[in-house]
This record gives structure tokens, C-alpha cells and sequence, in this order.
């Protein structure tokens, strides 16, 4: 289901929207919008991701051994790559 809704934009924000429509890089204004809204609805679930992770460390962090495990099992991870010299 969708639903319509009405918004207001400062003339230069339409400005750019026409401009990227223009460019071919939305169909429409309102594929730009939707994709302004989408992009805006997965940073904030995407940041609430991030603190639910941080508050999680801060309340049960990592044991020394747990630290230890880590960075072990990353040295060993690359050691195991096939490094090409660089040089």
C-alpha cells in the first residue's frame, strides 16, 4: 500500500531534485523524494543498529581473554591472505 502525501520544499531544493530528474537519475520528482525517504529511514535504523550495539558493549564489554581471542583470530586471518608484494 502507499500513501499519498503533500510536502513543501525550499525553491533550491527543487531546484536540485529537477536538476537530478533533468540528469536522468530519478524518473520523476517523486522517485527522487522516495529515494531521499528511503535513504533517511535506513540511516536512522541503521544509527539505532550502532547504539543498540554500543550500550550493549558498555553494559557486558569484551573480557581480556575475549580481546585477546580477537586479536589473535585477526592476525591469523591476515596471515592467511595471499598478499601480492605491492612493492
Amino acid at each position: 500500500m502507499t500513501t499519498q502525501i503533500a510536502v513543501k520544499v525550499p525553491d533550491a531544493v527543487l531546484e536540485t531534485i529537477d536538476g537530478l530528474v533533468a540528469q536522468g537519475r530519478y524518473d520523476n520528482r517523486s522517485a527522487a523524494v522516495r529515494a531521499a525517504l528511503d535513504m533517511l529511514t535506513r540511516h536512522v535504523r541503521d544509527d539505532a543498529i550502532d547504539r543498540a550495539f554500543t550500550d550493549g558493549f558498555r553494559r557486558v564489554p569484551e573480557s581480556p581473554q575475549e580481546l585477546s581471542d580477537a586479536y589473535r583470530l585477526a592476525i591469523d586471518a591476515i596471515e592467511d591472505e595471499p598478499w601480492q608484494p605491492w612493492w
